[in-house]
Parts: structure tokens; sequence; C-alpha cells
């Protein structure tokens, strides 16, 4: 499936001395790398009262872009007026202004390449667009340019790329992921910068305080609530990363519940010989995540013994590898683990093995003194029933996410679906068990409905009864999309009544008897559904 074209917005302050010169020198500059590729213009506008002076530079600036520019070459241009008292060199007031524009346009093209030109503006409208790219305020691609008049340059390109280090941890986390299969990690769950609920806040005051420290931290939480996504931010701001970013080892345990030797092979490593297969020395994870962190995924689905043997190494002491008694290696870490199981059932009771000497079967739970070793800090993470601030957030991410797979699907339908009031309130009322999976399959359906030319009710609609999926058990036979064979004559209203009485059965049976939800499925109203389930007989 071909992708579509990423566009690219331009985003400037308009200059009061130089007008569309700036823009002009991106735009049509023979040596400008961005000529004829820009597919977008963003002027930003302070407009105070008694102040003539920037509507005068707006008016110029449009002027000589229209006048400059032929028309089947000219980029959309639009206004971002600022209306407000503040002066135009009060940094706060300027960055918040900007952080509303940038994530407005991010909201309305998610595949835009923003481009922010610093050479407009005061040194405060500067300071802005820094702070914002940098601390990767806003999610997506977004480059820095400035340029100059061509007296200045000296030889010189027109346009100049500013590069800064990307060595902060927000552009840390989000330029690596967690090397664990299948697992759509979702950085909008807890990026600082754009959370609002207090109890995320209060989770990432936590980690703030906790990151730096070398003891393991321990992540409780219902799935699909971001552990796997939190442990990755807790590296980030930790000193403990020395791996290459692009990917770093993840145990998700619930692989070896059937399988305890090979979680020690995967964790300790073994020598060549130590069982059948082992055809070769192999390097275990604990040795290649030494002055790192290792992320221990679903703890509690990890077998007794290999907990046991994990104790002296959390604590930094020796371990071996399968078959090789004889030399202790070490490794320092730091370890985080995490589990949806509730703490008041993650100890598991002590047992005495069979009398018998047969093995015992593997135990979920964590071993008392395995727990005290990673325990040190334990972190709860919130549901998102306890996040209902990020929800417009996390629906709008889940949807841009989505959106990626697809084509012909507008940056102003994805808008009007993020905005839908109707969908926005049945996200705000549901429990969401799933958490944040229950979002993606929710966008999920609504993209699939966009895809093959539904409308944007339609799409909301079947969004909404994804958040409660129906059982398999309950769905009704697919039926083919072929018209059966019907005997001629008949009566036309009374066959379409039958037809009718049976879809609202089916829909009634799939829904359990709930009229709202069986409405739903039909695509009808309530009141509809049931004038005619009585017109029915029902």
């Amino acid at each position: 499936m071909a992708r579509r074209k990423r566009p690219n917005i331009l985003v400037s302050w308009v200059s009061l001395q130089h007008h569309a010169a700036p823009l002009l020198t991106v735009l049509s500059h023979r040596e400008s790398e961005l000529r004829g590729r820009v597919d977008r213009v963003v002027l930003c506008h302070r407009q105070a009262r008694g102040e003539d002076d920037e509507h005068e530079a707006l008016q110029k600036t449009l002027a000589q872009l229209d006048e400059a520019l032929p028309a089947d070459a000219r980029p959309q241009v639009e206004v971002r007026t600022w209306r407000t008292n503040a002066r135009p060199t009060d940094h706060a007031a300027v960055l918040d202004f900007a952080k509303k524009v940038l994530r407005s346009l991010r909201d309305e093209h998610p595949d835009a390449a923003l481009v922010l030109h610093l050479s407009p503006g005061t040194k405060a409208m500067h300071a802005a667009w820094l702070i914002l790219a940098h601390g990767a305020f806003v999610p997506g691609p977004i480059r820095l340019l400035q340029t100059s008049e061509e007296r200045h340059r000296r030889g010189q390109a027109p346009i100049e790329w500013v590069k800064l280090p990307t060595e902060t941890w927000a552009h840390i986390v989000q330029s690596s992921a967690p090397t664990v299969s299948g697992e759509a990690t979702d950085h909008a769950l807890w990026e600082p910068a754009r959370v609002e609920s207090a109890a995320a806040r209060r989770v990432l005051e936590l980690v703030d305080r906790w990151a730096p420290m070398p003891a393991p931290i321990l992540l409780i939480g219902e799935r699909g609530t971001g552990k796997t996504t939190l442990a990755h931010t807790i590296r980030a701001r930790s000193p403990f990363r020395t791996l290459d970013d692009k990917g770093w080892p993840v145990v998700v345990c619930g692989q070896f519940r059937a399988n305890p030797q090979l979680a020690r092979s995967e964790l300790f490593g073994h020598k060549r010989g130590a069982f059948t297969g082992a055809d070769a020395d192999r390097e275990g994870i604990l040795e290649r995540v030494n002055g790192d962190t290792l992320f221990l995924d679903e703890i509690a689905d990890l077998d007794h013994g290999t907990q046991r043997l994990l104790i002296a190494a959390v604590e930094g002491r020796d371990f071996q590898r399968l078959g090789e008694p004889d030399r202790n290696r070490q490794a320092k870490f730091r370890l985080i683990a995490a589990t949806n199981q509730p703490l008041s059932r993650l100890v598991m009771e002590q047992r005495d093995p069979p009398s018998n000497g047969a093995d015992a079967s593997p135990r979920v739970g964590i071993d008392a003194d395995f727990y005290d070793r990673i325990s040190t800090f334990i972190l709860r993470i919130p549901p998102l029933r306890e996040r209902r601030e990020d929800l417009p957030l996390l629906w709008r991410s889940a949807l841009t996410r989505a959106a990626t797979s697809a084509t012909g699907i507008s940056p102003e339908t994805l808008v009007a679906v993020a905005r839908d009031k109707a969908l926005s309130a049945a996200l705000a009322e549901h429990p969401l068990p799933g958490n944040v999976r229950d979002l993606q399959r929710a966008a999920w359906w609504a993209i699939a409905a966009l895809g093959a030319g539904a409308s944007i009710t339609v799409a909301t609609r079947e969004a909404i009864a994804a958040l409660d999926p129906v059982d398999a058990d309950d769905l009704p036979e697919a039926t083919g999309t072929t018209p059966r064979q019907t005997a001629l004559p008949i009566d036309l209203d009374a066959h379409l009544a039958d037809e009718e009485r049976a879809i609202l059965d089916l829909a009634l049976e799939a829904a359990r008897g709930n009229k709202a939800k069986a409405a739903q499925l039909v695509g009808l109203p309530r009141k509809t559904f049931e004038y005619r389930l009585g017109r029915s007989g029902r």
C-alpha cells in the first residue's frame, strides 16, 4: 500500500522589518532545498490593542507572498493570531501561545513535518521555538532553520538548518524503544509536557525522584496502563543506559511458564553442552545489560527456582551460566520489574516440595525473599479511569497511530473524529478495563470505517461500539453476500418486515438484551430501534 507524501508546514512569526523576505528565501530561492516543497505556511501574528505596526506588517507580508509566488506554486497560507496584552518579549506568554500553535498543528496534521523559522520575531519568540523543538514538547518531526539577508551571507547557503544535541531524556525516549515483540509503545501516555491528570503527574514526580537511584523499581498496574512505556521512560531519565538506544532487552517472563530452563538460559546464559540443543556458548541477558537497565515484565510468571537464582544477581553478587558451575560471573544493572497482579496477591505462599521427590509445579507469584529484593520502590500505575483529563490526548494519539496504516483519510476528518462530542462522552464514561488497548481497538474500528468510505458519524458510532466488543460466542454466523434465491411472486412488504424482525432479533441476542447496544449494532438511534421493535410485535 502506497504511503501518503509527508507534507511540510513552515511556521514563522511575521517579520516587522523584512515582511515576506525571510519566507521567500525558503519558498522560492533557487538554492533552497524546500523550494516547491512547502505545502502550508503558518504565520504567527501578535495583535495587541493600540498597536497597528504588526497588523500592517502582516498585510504587507501576505501581499508580497501573493505578488512573488505564482498561484500554481503558492502554498496555502493561514494566520494564527495571538490576541494579547502581553509584550512580545514576555517569554512565558510567548511560549504558551507557541506551544498551543504547534500542538494544534500536530493534531490537525499528524503526519506533517513542522519546519520552524527562527529568524523572524523577537528573542523571546526565537527562544520559544528552540524550547519546544529541543524539549520534545510536540510529537512528530520538527526541524529548525534560519535565513539571512543576501548581503550578509558571504557565500553561505540561503537557508541554514539548525541542529541541536539530542541527549535530552525526551528525545532518548522518542528515538528508541525496548526490544519487546508486539508492544505498541505510545509515548503520549507518559509525556510530562502533555499529561494533565494529577494521578499521572504524581507518577512522573516519583520517576524524577527514583530514576537516578540504583535501587530496583516494581511497577504494578492493570493491563494496558503503559508499564513498558514507563519503564522505558525511567531508563531514559537514569544514568543506567550504556547500550545502544535503538533497543534494549526486555524479558517477558510469561514466555517461560512452560519451560523454566529456557528462562535460566536466556537470563544467565549457558555453556556448550549444558542441555540438548546447546551447540555453543551463549552470553545471557544479565551480562548484556551490565551497566544498563534490565526490565522483567510479567515478573509473577517467572518460576520460583529462577527467582531464587536471580536474588544474587540483583544484589550484585556472583552468578553462573548453565552448565558452568566452576566460573562465577558478575553484572551491575538496574532492575525494573512489572506485573498486573494486585499487591495483595503478588507474594506467593511458601509450600514444601512434594514428599515423593517429584518436581513441584511452577508457582505463579513472587517468592517472598525475591520480592524483598525487587520492591525497594513500588510504583502503582493508575488506570485510565483515574486519568480522565488525559483521555483526549491519548485518544488523539491512538487515532493518529492507527491512521498511519490507511490512505485517503484527510487530517480534517481525523480531527473531527478526535473531537466528536458523543465519542468523547463515551470515553469519559466508560470504565476502559483494557485501558489504552481499548482506545487502540476503538481507533482501529474508526479508521477501518473511514477507510471504507463511511461518514464521520458512522465511524464514531463504530468506535463507541468497539469499546464493548461482543463475545465471539454471541456473534451471529456470517452469511454470504450473494442474495438468496426467493420464489416469485412474493408479498414484498411482508418479506421485508420478516427480514427486519430477524435482524433486530439478532442484534438483541448479540447485545444480550441491551437495547442501546443493539441499536448501535444496526446503526439506529435507540428510540428508532425501540419503535421498529414494537412495530414488529416484540
